[in-house]
């Protein structure tokens, strides 16, 4: 019970600090619909259900689905190149999050 406890508030913790920085950097509309996700992604992580988390989901996607990394990349760099993503903290966050969902394809093989 005590590590289950621990858990809950390690993760709420790190949730918390996830939902701050994204309303730091993004402002308060793209903070709002990525805090939902955030909270959609703590939901995934302790209902035990199979395959349910974003990464898990975009992943599967990604591999019927060729060109969605392609299609992300591109789309990172017009958003870039045009200024419409000028801030360079998500513009990390970006690439991390495609690092972690298109470079990790190969995992289960």
């Amino acid at each position: 019970m005590g590590a289950q406890v621990t858990r809950g508030v390690v993760g709420a913790t790190i949730g918390l600090a996830l939902v701050w920085t994204v309303f730091y950097l993004t402002g308060v509309w793209w903070g709002a619909a990525l805090a939902v996700l955030l909270v959609y992604e703590g939901w995934t992580l302790i209902n035990r259900n199979p395959q349910d988390t974003i990464s898990e989901i975009v992943r599967a996607f990604a591999r019927r689905q060729l060109l969605l990394p392609w299609l992300s990349g591109l789309a990172t760099g017009v958003g870039v190149a045009t200024g419409y993503v000028s801030n360079p903290y998500v513009i990390v966050g970006i690439a991390l999050l495609q690092g972690h969902f298109f470079f990790t394809l190969d995992e289960d093989k």
